[in-house]
């Protein structure tokens, strides 16, 4: 019975123990996952490739690690993708050469500037406006000052400093676009002369500013101005007086200022009373008031000065309305001073005044 149980066990481990050798000598072989997502396979990446022995070739769905790495997986920077499936257009990768626009530009237009000056015959010490007016027919309204230059050796700040161009390689090039805008400058000079102030001025489609772009100009605005130690203004009305003999004499005034002018710095008015019967003595009277938006100085007291011309002969000569303890004016005030002067005969009289100031004090307007 023992004899018979072991002839039939030894056969059967013998086959078994062949079987297990053979299949150990076979290699090892990873069986991609599914990707379907179906049945709740998963979607990791694939394992590397193992040959089959007897071939060259990878077993079918096995992806070979052999291949060199792209340098975006390698953590180095790439140019971003863009609709054409080129790396290097509209890239701001250095390594994809210069810039190139596309397509061709057409013909840049040069830009047109005026420079308007506010008031257009300042003094010494007064604020003088400019006012730089740029338009380019294919450049919209974005520009930039560059370092001014009053013409005094009075340089203003750099306004812009164009940053280093980051585009590279092939672009689509910017549309032609009108634009215009305003840049406006203040300034007092210190002396009296001629100067002429300059305006570098340029233009450039927004987001290309510091690239060299086909529509972006450059120019330079000019303005020459006449600085003066003082000025002197007239008075804004229109004034007579009436000398007769039995003292019935009379006076007017009218306002000779035009709506929608400027001011003036000064709004002078002056007026004369007619002598009494009996006297050739007519009585002045002056009204002063600041405009502007400075102090105003008279160099040596207010003085202003009243032309009278006699309507009958065409006589003309000048008094005087006095007052040397009023050597300023602040902005808005308003001063008054009256004085006499004696007629040289009966008939018509018109009446003008003037007064001469300054926009700094005695000792330093009349100074350079």
């Amino acid at each position: 019975m023992k004899i018979t149980l072991l002839r039939v066990l030894i056969p059967v481990l013998l086959a078994a123990t062949a079987t297990a050798f053979v299949a150990s000598a076979q290699p090892q072989v990873n069986t991609p996952p599914s990707t379907s997502g179906k049945g709740g396979d998963s979607l990791l990446p694939v394992g590397p490739e193992v040959s089959t022995p007897g071939t060259d070739k990878p077993s079918p769905g096995i992806t070979s690690t052999t291949d060199s790495v792209p340098p975006a997986e390698q953590g180095m920077p790439s140019a971003p993708a863009t609709s054409s499936g080129s790396a290097c257009h509209n890239s701001g990768d250095p390594a994809c050469g210069p810039l190139a626009l596309v397509p061709t530009p057409g013909a840049n237009q040069p830009i047109a500037t005026k420079v308007s000056v506010s008031p257009e015959h300042p003094a010494v010490g007064q604020k003088v406006t400019y006012t730089v007016s740029i338009t380019d027919p294919d450049a919209p309204a974005q520009g930039c000052a560059g370092s001014r230059d009053f013409g005094d050796y009075t340089v203003g700040p750099l306004e812009c400093d164009p940053p280093v161009c980051a585009r590279f390689g092939e672009w689509d090039a910017p549309q032609a676009k009108a634009g215009s805008f305003v840049q406006t400058f203040t300034h007092v000079f210190a002396k009296a002369g001629t100067f002429t102030a300059t305006f570098p001025v340029s233009t450039v489609s927004p987001g290309w500013y510091g690239c060299a772009v086909p529509y972006g100009s450059t120019t330079t605005a000019t303005a020459t101005v006449d600085v003066t130690p003082t000025l002197t203004v007239g008075s804004v009305n229109g004034a007579y007086v009436n000398y007769q003999e039995d003292g019935n004499g009379g006076a007017g005034s009218a306002s000779k200022f035009v709506s929608g002018e400027p001011q003036p710095d000064l709004d002078l008015r002056t007026v004369a009373m007619p002598p009494k019967q009996g006297s050739d003595i007519a009585t002045l009277f002056a009204s002063t008031t600041n405009n502007a938006d400075q102090t105003v100085y008279f160099p040596h007291g207010l003085d202003v000065i009243v032309h009278l011309c006699r309507g009958s002969d065409g006589s003309c000569y000048d008094a005087h309305v006095t007052d040397p303890s009023t050597t300023e004016i602040e902005p808005g005030q308003k001063i008054e001073a009256k004085g006499t002067t004696e007629l040289p005969g009966y008939g018509g009289y018109s009446v003008h005044g003037q007064v001469t100031y300054a926009f700094m004090p005695a000792a330093e307007g009349t100074a350079g």
